[in-house]
């Protein structure tokens, strides 16, 4: 049974008052400036843009997949421009223009009947804009993607943790972490005569093991994590992004980069498009 598979961005979206970040605590006057600011939309662009798309490129060549981005009204022109080129290099992305909150299901389910999907398996996943999933991923997902499995989650616990600093990424170290929100996936199944999803409901990603069965899989590293002084997550406290970052303590060897994730491996931030 072959699936769909939707991915899901935030690119930086404006939404006041969501608990889940910490920048979105600020007033409003602060907020957006600080949302906004050049060397925070830079380093996201750069990532997204010419580490992860890239990579996520090669799924949609083996796999019926897409990727929706979802992105604010506001958007400054420049960050908005970029977005939009991806989108004529990568026919797979789907930008998504909000207003505040976003629900990627209505547009998989959108997409699903203008492509005239027959009945079948949906699955879901999530990653951040500054966040990179590994080659394999869509592949190791895969096997998982099941009738048996409907309704579950997929969380893949093990990860590379990376410094990024000066356009580019440093010091790469295992990193585990319970249910991490870079690449937690959802099975769910479409249904043609009704247009109708489900199993996609996702709550938060720490507390999904309360909300439906979830398959863990920590053997291999799944997702890069990118330590950055700009980041958003809400860790308990705010904290160094070095603190952070030294808290773990297996270095990456060179064979595992390369193979899992090779746009970062092998990139030049010289080689690499900027955003003025």
């Amino acid at each position: 049974m072959c699936a769909q598979y939707y991915g899901s961005t935030r690119f930086s979206v404006h939404s006041p008052g969501d608990l889940s970040w910490r920048i979105s605590k600020d007033s409003a006057a602060a907020y957006a400036p600080k949302l906004f600011s050049a060397e925070r939309m830079r380093l996201r662009s750069d990532v997204f843009l010419n580490l992860a798309l890239p990579v996520y490129a090669t799924w949609a060549e083996r796999f019926e997949y897409r990727h929706i981005v979802h992105f604010s009204s506001d958007l400054p022109r420049q960050w908005r421009a970029g977005l939009e080129t991806a989108a004529e290099q990568f026919p797979f992305l789907l930008l998504d223009e909000v207003e505040g909150a976003c629900d990627p299901r209505e547009m998989i389910r959108g997409d699903m009947i203008r492509a005239g999907r027959s009945d079948g398996p949906v699955v879901w996943f999530r990653v951040d804009d500054d966040d990179v999933l590994a080659a394999d991923y869509l592949e190791s997902l895969d096997s998982f993607a099941s009738a048996d499995h409907m309704g579950y989650a997929v969380s893949f616990g093990l990860g590379i943790a990376a410094v990024y600093e000066q356009g580019r990424h440093r010091d790469f170290r295992f990193m585990r972490q319970l249910l991490p929100s870079a690449g937690q996936a959802y099975i769910g199944e479409f249904n043609a005569e009704s247009g109708a999803l489900s199993g996609l409901e996702a709550g938060p990603h720490d507390k999904v093991d309360a909300l439906r069965p979830v398959i863990l899989d920590s053997r291999e590293p799944m997702y890069l994590q990118t330590h950055h002084r700009h980041q958003d997550k809400a860790f308990g406290k705010d904290e160094d992004h070095l603190v952070r970052h030294n808290r773990h303590q297996d270095s990456v060897d060179c064979g595992t980069l390369v193979k899992k994730f090779p746009t970062i491996a092998r990139s030049d931030p010289a080689d690499r498009p900027t955003s003025s």
